[in-house]
């Protein structure tokens, strides 16, 4: 009764993991995330690394002071890049 978790590490972002079901992000669920590192960001969205780079770069992308992107920051991101 007392099973324990199934892990599988995905290999391109290290500290990605299925656990259970659930993409988790150094044993935290990403639903769960206020602020993504860059190469976690661009692939929830579907997106190359090296475009988001390449945004941060002309700054229209911000990374905060810890190289992160807040939920917020991301979001108007792609809603400017839908426009």
């Amino acid at each position: 009764m007392n099973e324990k978790p199934i892990a599988v590490e995905v290999p391109d972002i290290a500290g990605l993991e299925i656990i259970n079901g659930v993409e988790c992000y150094h044993g935290i669920s990403i639903s769960q995330m206020r602020a993504w590192p860059i190469n976690l960001a661009a692939r929830m969205c579907g997106m190359a690394r090296k475009a988001f780079r390449e945004d941060v770069a002309s700054g229209d992308l911000k990374l905060s002071r810890h190289d992160l992107i807040s939920a917020a920051e991301l979001e108007r991101y792609l809603a400017a890049r839908v426009r």
